[in-house]
């Protein structure tokens, strides 16, 4: 093996060459390197480990101009200042097959930040002096607060002597059972989510009133745990987080298909319970 390319590469793999020349924070940067090797050689350059103020944004690239060879690597950096890279380490491959490992030296750059020198933010201003409050006078609060408070009495008379308001009884009249299949052909999925999460609480609801559709999904499976314990609660707790999934998640016609005939049997096994029950 010859010397004399060696030589000369060694000595060029200090002279790293930065473009463009003014490198501010953020800008793409291309640090390369022009070396003059034998005749058969081929150049492996390792890439550039990132650090805090340095992050590479390519694999480095070899390029062959005439009887040179051109190693290129892009980065960025985020801090400003004289900035110096430890360039990695190269392997010189020669033709008969030797490997050599040359250092890739240090590159310098001088990296200017983007934001400018001086504050920009103006100084703070001296306090200002107390304002200066009017008088008020508390008797025309007091007045208005024994206004209304007279205003309220009176109301509340009046509707004692008026007599009870009249209490709608719960379960009076026949229950209207939303159109599944036809929202189902529709597409209106999420609406028969809501119609069949509906029906399966008011069929909760009636065997068990403590777990009425004021709660929540986990505070209505917590009393049927604590009230029922023969109950399906784990088939119940599925179908119900299937149902609150469903309305968020994305839906396929077949698994909302499949959800409601679930919902369903578990509301008419629930009816059959509830009419148990009931039986004297």
């Amino acid at each position: 093996m010859s010397l004399l390319p060696l030589t000369l590469v060694i000595i060029q793999v200090s002279v790293w060459n930065v473009t463009p020349a003014s490198v501010t924070v953020a800008d793409t940067v291309t640090l390369s390197l022009r070396l003059v090797t034998a005749a058969g050689m081929e150049i492996h350059p390792d890439p550039l480990a990132p650090s805090a103020e340095l992050e590479p944004l390519s694999m480095p690239v070899v390029r062959h101009v005439g009887g040179a060879v051109i190693v290129e690597y892009k980065v960025a950096f985020f801090e400003p200042g004289r900035r110096g890279v430890a360039m990695p380490e190269m392997q010189f491959v020669y033709e008969d097959g030797s490997v050599e490992q040359v250092l890739g030296d240090t590159a310098w750059v001088d990296v200017v930040s983007v934001l400018p020198d001086h504050d920009t933010i103006p100084p703070p201003r001296p306090s200002l002096g107390p304002f200066v409050r009017e008088r008020t006078r508390p008797d025309i609060a007091v007045l208005l607060v024994a206004c209304v408070a007279g205003c309220v009495i009176v109301w509340g008379i009046h509707r004692r002597r008026a007599g009870e308001r009249p209490v709608w009884k719960r379960g009076s009249g026949r229950r209207i059972d939303a159109p599944v299949v036809p929202w189902l052909n529709a597409g209106e999925y999420r609406a028969v989510v809501s119609a069949v999460t509906d029906r399966l609480r008011e069929s909760i609801a009636t065997a068990l009133p403590q777990a009425g559709r004021q709660l929540s999904v986990p505070e209505c499976l917590a009393v049927v745990e604590r009230e029922q314990p023969g109950w399906p609660a784990d088939e119940i707790a599925g179908v119900l987080n299937s149902l609150d999934r469903a309305r968020f998640a994305p839906i396929v016609p077949s698994d909302i298909m499949a959800l409601v005939e679930q919902a369903d049997e578990l509301a008419i096994s629930l009816r059959r319970i509830a009419l148990e029950d009931a039986a004297p």
